[in-house]
């Protein structure tokens, strides 16, 4: 992109753009992960360092980390599904009633 003629041809820059945003969106949330798990060790250290009188809080602040590691992984695993070449596009989605009419259901 930082190519002197990148934008003479503006149709194929304004794809490859789009590519670009597009993997963006897919690696930032991995890396996020990454460094939240990274930090995760970290405090999980820290929290077995604590003297026993605090040592519950600390506990309590890495399972509580821990949870909200799980659920963005979740949401993660949810994206990487539907990533795929056509899930970005609209559709039609038509439902009809088959065999024993409407009243079947």
């Amino acid at each position: 992109m930082a190519a002197p003629d990148f934008w003479d041809n503006r149709e194929r820059a304004q794809k490859d753009v789009a590519e670009v945003s597009s993997l963006r969106n897919k690696i930032n949330p991995l890396t996020s992960l990454e460094s939240r798990m990274e930090d995760l060790g970290v405090l999980r250290e820290l929290a077995l360092e604590e003297p026993e009188d605090k040592r519950a809080a600390a506990a309590a602040e890495v399972l509580s980390e821990l949870d909200s590691i799980e659920k963005a992984l979740d949401k993660f695993e949810i994206a990487a599904l539907l990533s795929g070449e056509h899930d970005n596009c609209p559709a039609f989605l038509s439902i009809q009633a088959g065999a024993g009419g409407t009243e079947s259901c």
